[in-house]
């Protein structure tokens, strides 16, 4: 319920003024460095109210880079939108069957990989989207 909530507040409350204040690339950046803090703080909840608050702070970043990818892509596609559009759903569609796959079989390793993994995932795409951004700045990228 709490995830669901914080989920419909972000979207619902926050991307709209968020895009209009900042770039939708810095939104970007803070919300995989946030997915991949939420990730990692969840192991170290040691209460439930802890776990809540661990999962609302991970769930406000999820929310928020979701649609704030998917417009960043819509608007800097070099190809047809709807092609786009197709192949960002295409990507996110295997996400989820991988993701679960994935943590599926590595929770049976040990159950606290499934957060660090997915963390280290979010950290990843953090600096590659960091680097990204400072090759665009430099002209190195369109």
């Amino acid at each position: 319920m709490v995830m669901g909530l914080m989920y419909a507040l972000a979207q619902g409350i926050l991307v709209g003024p968020l895009t209009k204040r900042f770039s939708e690339n810095k939104i970007i950046v803070a919300a995989l460095a946030g997915n991949a803090v939420g990730f990692i703080a969840i192991l170290l909840a040691s209460s439930f109210i802890g776990l809540l608050l661990t999962i609302s702070f991970f769930m406000l970043f999820n929310s928020i880079l979701k649609p704030t990818a998917i417009s960043f892509v819509s608007k800097n596609t070099t190809m047809r939108q709807g092609a786009t559009m197709g192949l960002v759903e295409s990507y996110m569609s295997l996400g989820r069957v991988l993701g679960p796959l994935w943590s599926g079989f590595i929770f049976d390793v040990n159950i606290n990989y499934p957060f660090i993994s997915g963390g280290l995932i979010f950290l990843l795409f953090f600096i590659l989207q960091t680097i990204s951004k400072v090759k665009r700045k430099k002209g190195y990228l369109c």
